[in-house]
């Protein structure tokens, strides 16, 4: 038997980065400008030490040098804020020639934000936790702290809206709990009563209400709310059958309701706005701004020209504030031109399609790409007719009141009309929070495309559809041809929508050419679509349901294969029409759900949350290798040094109905066993994770002694709401949790058998992901209760007699990560979780790193590079598994997720002798290592890298 020696050694990987002070523009570049909008001037030349000042002047410029182009001209947009006080235009004469393109990109690492906002500051105190500045005269119904959309102050608060009890299509009044309005102080006027409409919504200015008894009893007890013309029309005009049942409605946009942190009012007549912060918002240093631009963008009859890297922000739809909304489907709104004047009341005329911050039309071979839009009024991104061969690539759309993209925008096209839009691409872009105003919102919704191509999409928290293929509600050949749809991951869709679903289709998908039907209907292929369901709390009225792939009105010649569901409300297909193909649909076939989704070269945009550049420095078309996030150890529990039948520190326990100790299982393990025999709890383990506002990983290993007990992992905030739930069932499935009454069987387990789950959880995004044995099982799902933050995790089982063992529990956090460190890199945040640091200096810390407190040969600094317990002296590094004979060798040892570890192999243990054998990243669990043993080599050990 060859000897192998476990070790560690304390390795650093150092970074250097260098910084340029002058970009190298392409190798085909004709010419170059640049544009800075806080050293520029629009007098200047427009070179890196002279840049412009405005976009516009750049595009003037490049007008000027366009029209024999012989290499790309690029435009490079500095990093800060392009405020836009007029919507800028391209045309024609913007386009490139001669093959070559006109680039409007990021400076390399730097983000431009052009924005239709305007800042508000000098925020005065008013009392009562809330602040008043001066609105400068402007209207909104928007509002952005520190880039996050606030909440127009509304009644009641979120998850816990009111019924309507009847509608009257007679006398257009809405009847409700006299207990759910008052006479409030102040413009009941500008109050808007939002309303859920099956797959829509409704906004409602208020005229009045009266009180009436509904009993006999002379004893008020309901009201009759009266909405302001023009929407009340609009409102009965055509939703005869969404207005069935009693859907949720809330009151939103009155200073009475202002009493909730994050919520926001604008008084009109005083021309202030109120908001209430937030914990750790200060007002004098906010980032305050309202939406006051409709239209950021317009590019007509222009072609070669790419935008990279660049955001778009704070575009307003100011209509609503003077007319109501009401919906008509995602990326329309019925709208009121006319009134009746014999009858004296408003007539509904059309639908149209609502505004969209940037404005496309006539346009080909223009690729927008890395690029953000974020916190628009109606629309992010619009395609109007004519646009051909052209690709949005790895973009993100987020925070979005209505719409992601509205493509093809002639709503009545059906087989005649404009110029048709044909052979677009949309690939590898982040839809996520669509539909935040008005609930209808779709992700991407096509009116008549012509081999459109819509993949490797990732659509998340979209309050509507996810996407819409087709228009109309007709078998007859129309404009819509040959779409294909594949490899989109949906999920979180349908939030508050029914009658809905991710892929939603309308007429006929064939074209209107005369080919075959069968070779140019749309292909709808290896999407992973799971969690398609409204939430419980919100009732959109009639009774219906939301589907996963929902073929609706008169869909012909639809090819459906291979699509992957879970958790959809009600059918996985949804199928109107009899001449559509199914192919093994319904599978869980993992190569589906893992190729699904954004490409990796796009991975990293989903960070656009944590602010910078999504363009970095790359060059459009290029692939970005995400290095992942940057996490530390809050704490790696393995309890191998804790005596059988003790409960190791740090934990709370609850052994009402059972029994929780340390027992001698795989190198030691926590198990907790139920001795209830009914459906009561059995015992409740707890930690405190500190207050987590951000990332965080939860790693652990668990096993089942039986598959009729059920235990559940738990993270919960201060106030004790559950954001996650995942776990064993007792009907031998491992389950999730999605809201309350909902609950999604992932698959059989084995008793008597390990499974290691790892949860990573963003508290800002308000999502969590599980893996079990590495598999990922549900990517990004929505928290079950939305929370500020995150202060404890919990083990729970119950469900009749049984027991499960708990083993090797670790939680990272970017807390840790980015909190205080030693010079060795040792967060502070980690050493206060295993020393009392009260009152600690800087000077404290480093000297603790320095010191092996337990006597294991292990300096503080080096236990938390291995995962170690610093002050536990059986608490070491070491081979948990090992197997060896003449030729092979394999062990196994824990790994910590932000870790690498080298292999490495000596013939003597001379210190010069040892040379790398492989390198492996940690994964959070065990790692295995298995390998023909080197020639020569007598020792190998595990050297640590951070």
């Amino acid at each position: 038997m060859r000897r192998i020696t476990p070790r560690f050694q304390n390795t650093f990987k150092h970074t250097v980065a260098f910084i340029s002070s002058v970009y190298c523009a392409y190798a085909s570049t004709q010419a170059a400008y640049y544009v800075d909008p806080a050293t520029g001037f629009d007098s200047n030349s427009g070179t890196l030490t002279a840049p412009f000042e405005t976009i516009k002047e750049a595009r003037d410029t490049v007008r000027s040098v366009n029209d024999s182009m012989t290499g790309d001209i690029v435009v490079y947009l500095r990093g800060g804020v392009y405020a836009l006080n007029e919507t800028l235009e391209l045309d024609a004469q913007d386009s490139g020639t001669n093959g070559y393109r006109v680039i409007y990109r990021n400076y390399p690492h730097e983000e431009p934000i052009i924005t239709g906002g305007r800042a508000i500051s000098e925020w005065t105190d008013v009392g009562g936790g809330i602040y008043a500045a001066s609105a400068d005269s402007m209207a909104f119904n928007q509002l952005s702290v520190n880039g996050r959309p606030a909440q127009r102050a509304r009644h009641p608060e979120y998850g816990s809206p009111y019924k309507i009890l009847t509608t009257n299509p007679f006398n257009q009044r809405i009847k409700i709990n006299l207990t759910e309005i008052e006479a409030w102080t102040g413009n009941l006027g500008r109050m808007e009563m939002v309303i859920a409409s099956s797959f829509t919504s409704s906004r409602l200015r208020i005229e009045q209400f009266v009180a009436s008894d509904d009993n006999g009893d002379d004893v008020d007890d309901v009201a009759f709310v009266t909405p302001k013309d023009p929407e009340r029309a609009a409102y009965w005009g055509w939703l005869d059958g969404p207005l069935e049942g009693t859907p949720s409605y809330y009151f939103e946009n009155h200073i009475d309701f202002l009493d909730t942190p994050g919520e926001w009012f604008l008084d009109l007549d005083t021309d202030i706005v109120y908001y209430m912060p937030k914990d750790g918002e200060d007002m004098p240093t906010a980032d305050v701004c309202a939406p006051q631009l409709e239209q950021l963008l317009s590019v007509e009859d222009a072609e070669y020209l790419t935008f990279f890297g660049l955001t778009f922000e704070h575009a307003s739809w100011l209509a609503p504030m003077e007319r109501g909304m009401v919906q008509r489907q995602g990326s329309m709104e019925v709208l009121r031109t006319t009134y009746d004047e014999a009858n004296e009341k408003w007539k509904t005329a059309q639908f149209n399609v609502v505004p969209v911050a940037t404005y496309f039309k006539q346009i080909s071979n223009v690729r927008i790409e890395r690029c953000v839009f974020m916190n628009m009024g109606a629309a992010a991104m619009g395609f109007d007719t004519g646009t051909n061969n052209n690709t949005v690539v790895g973009n993100v759309f987020s925070e979005i009141a209505e719409s992601g993209i509205i493509y093809d925008m002639d709503n009545y096209r059906f087989a005649t009309g404009d110029a048709l839009s044909t052979l677009d691409t949309f690939d590898s872009n982040y839809f996520f929070r669509i539909g935040t105003l008005y609930y209808g919102g779709t992700g991407l919704f096509a009116f008549w495309p012509d081999q459109i191509t819509i993949t490797h999409n990732e659509f998340a928290q979209i309050n509507g559809l996810g996407m819409n293929v087709g228009w109309g509600a007709t078998s007859d050949p129309v404009a819509t041809k040959q779409a294909v749809v594949t490899h989109n991951r949906m999920h979180d869709v349908s939030v508050r929508a029914r009658d809905s679903g991710a892929i939603h289709t309308k007429s006929n998908q064939a074209g209107a050419t005369g080919e075959s039907a069968i070779d140019t209907g749309g292909l709808y292929s290896r999407n992973w679509i799971y969690n398609s369901t409204p939430r419980t709390w919100w009732d959109t009225g009639p009774e219906r349901y939301s589907h996963g792939i929902y073929l609706d009105d008169a869909s012909e010649y639809a090819t459906v294969s291979h699509n992957v569901f879970m958790n959809i409300h009600d059918t996985d297909l949804k199928i109107k029409g009899d001449t559509h193909t199914f192919i093994n649909n319904g599978s869980q076939d993992q190569t589906i759900k893992d190729e699904s989704g954004l490409r990796d070269g796009y991975l990293d945009i989903k960070d656009f949350w944590r602010g910078g550049a999504i363009g970095r420095d790359l060059e459009p078309g290029d692939a970005y290798s995400a290095t992942g996030l940057d996490l530390g150890v809050l704490f790696d529990d393995s309890y191998a040094s804790d005596a059988a039948g003790s409960q190791p520190a740090g934990y709370t326990y609850d052994e009402t109905g059972g029994v929780i100790e340390v027992v001698s299982v795989s190198d030691n393990s926590i198990r907790m066993r139920d001795n209830n025999t009914d459906n009561s709890i059995g015992t409740t383990l707890s930690r405190n994770i500190g207050e987590q506002s951000g990332t965080l990983t939860c790693t652990f290993r668990m096993k089942a002694g039986q598959t009729t007990n059920s235990l559940f992992f738990y993270l919960f905030d201060d106030a004790g709401k559950r954001a996650c739930q995942v776990g064993f069932s007792g009907n031998g499935n491992l389950r999730y949790f999605y809201q309350d009454g909902t609950y999604i069987d992932i698959a059989t387990y084995a008793k008597n058998t390990w499974y290691t789950f790892r949860l990573e959880v963003d508290v800002q995004k308000q999502t969590f992901s599980v893996w079990i044995d590495d598999t990922l099982v549900l990517g990004d799902c929505m928290f079950y209760h939305p929370t500020e933050n995150l202060t404890s995790l919990r083990f729970q089982n119950s469900f009749k007699t049984g027991y499960f063992d708990l083993d090797y529990l670790t939680v990272e956090s970017d807390l840790v990560a980015s909190s205080s460190v030693t010079t060795q890199g040792t967060p502070y945040a980690w050493m206060d979780q295993h020393y009392d640091t009260t009152g600690w200096t800087p000077a404290d810390y480093e000297a603790q790193d320095a010191k092996d407190d337990d006597f294991d040969g292990a300096s503080t600094g080096e236990e938390y590079l291995a995962g170690t317990t610093p002050a536990d002296p059986s608490s070491v590094f070491k081979v948990l598994s090992l197997g060896a004979d003449e030729n092979d060798l394999s062990f196994s040892w824990k790994t910590l997720r932000d870790r690498n570890y080298t292999i490495q192999s000596s013939i003597d243990l001379q210190p010069d002798s040892w040379g790398d054998v492989i390198n492996l990243p940690g994964n959070g669990g065990l790692k295995q290592f298995s390998a023909a043993i080197e020639e020569g080599a007598q020792f190998y050990r595990v050297v640590i890298k951070e």
